[in-house]
């Protein structure tokens, strides 16, 4: 995320919860299906985005992870024609 311009070296994963879930316009998950809590699967609002782990891997590995999710965060701001207003909430969990 370096090359990128963003430090994330001190972020940590959340786990969202329910209310969170509520809140939320969409929900992108990043983590296998049987990890899933209930709420999640139940909600309706949950868009699955199948990317490997880039812990442990090579730099080149973790680039190209990184370019995927690049392209997929680009298609669903062409995909919902704009990029989402502060109103909104779109979640993104591993």
């Amino acid at each position: 995320m370096e090359e990128e311009g963003l430090d994330i070296s001190s972020e940590q994963r959340n786990q969202p919860t329910p209310e969170l879930v509520d809140a939320a316009t969409k929900v992108i998950v990043m983590a296998q299906r049987d990890s899933w809590p209930d709420y999640l699967v139940e909600g309706g609002k949950v868009v699955f985005w199948e990317v490997s782990d880039s812990v442990n891997v090579p730099r080149e590995t973790a680039q190209s992870i990184m370019d995927q999710i690049k392209g997929l965060v680009e298609d669903l701001v062409r995909e919902t024609g704009r990029i989402p207003a502060w109103d909104e909430k779109f979640i993104v969990c591993c």
